[in-house]
C-alpha cells in the first residue's frame, strides 16, 4: 500500500473513532434514540422502507411509473454499491463491545460504503421530486443513514461515503428521468 494512502486511511480511522466515542458519550444508550435508530436501520434493510414508501406515493398519485423508476434505480444502486464498490474495498465492520438493545440484522458484506445510506439518499432524491415536502424525505433518509453509525454497523466514514454516493446517483437519476 502506498505510504500516502496509508497515512490518509489512518487519519480517517482517527476521525471515525473520535465520532464513535462522541456518539457513545452523547447519543447511544438513550432509549428514545436507540429505538428510533434501530427501527430506522431495520426498516431500511434491503431498501424495503423505500420500496414501500415509493409504491405508496405512486399509488396515491395513480402513477405506477414512479414506483417502477424508483425500483430500477434502487436496483442499479444495489448492484453498483453491493456488487461493485464493497467488493473493491472489503473494509471490516466496527467491532461491537456491547450488546444491541434491539434486534438488528448483522450484515456480512464489506463496511465501505454504507448501502443503507446510499439507498436512502437515492430514494429521497426520487421520492421528493414530486413532493410538496422534500425536506421530510431527506430527513428520513438522513435518519436511516446515521442509524448505521448509532447501531455500530458502519464506521462514520462509510456513512459519509454512502450519503455522497447516493446523492450523486440520485441527481443523475433525476436528470435522466425528468
Amino acid at each position: 500500500m502506498n505510504e500516502t494512502v496509508a497515512k490518509n486511511l489512518h487519519k480517517i480511522t482517527i476521525i471515525d473513532e473520535a465520532i464513535d466515542n462522541w456518539w457513545d458519550q452523547h447519543l447511544r444508550g438513550k432509549p428514545v434514540l436507540d429505538r428510533l435508530f434501530y427501527t430506522a436501520s431495520e426498516s431500511a434493510n434491503n431498501s424495503l422502507l423505500w420500496y414501500v414508501l415509493g409504491s405508496t406515493q405512486a399509488a396515491t398519485r395513480r402513477n405506477p411509473r414512479d414506483a417502477i423508476e424508483l425500483s430500477l434505480v434502487l436496483a442499479l444502486e444495489w448492484i453498483l454499491v453491493n456488487g461493485g464498490i464493497k467488493t473493491l474495498f472489503m473494509r471490516s465492520r466496527p467491532r461491537h463491545f456491547n450488546q444491541h438493545p434491539y434486534s438488528l440484522r448483522q450484515p456480512i458484506t464489506s463496511s465501505f460504503p454504507s448501502s443503507h445510506a446510499s439507498a436512502a439518499m437515492v430514494a429521497a432524491s426520487l421520492i421528493s421530486r414530486k413532493s410538496r415536502h422534500p425536506l421530510l424525505w431527506y430527513t428520513l433518509a438522513l435518519t436511516v443513514a446515521v442509524s448505521r453509525i448509532h447501531t455500530r454497523v458502519h464506521h462514520p466514514s462509510d456513512v459519509a461515503a454512502g450519503i455522497s454516493l447516493g446523492l450523486v446517483i440520485g441527481a443523475i437519476a433525476r436528470r435522466i428521468l425528468r
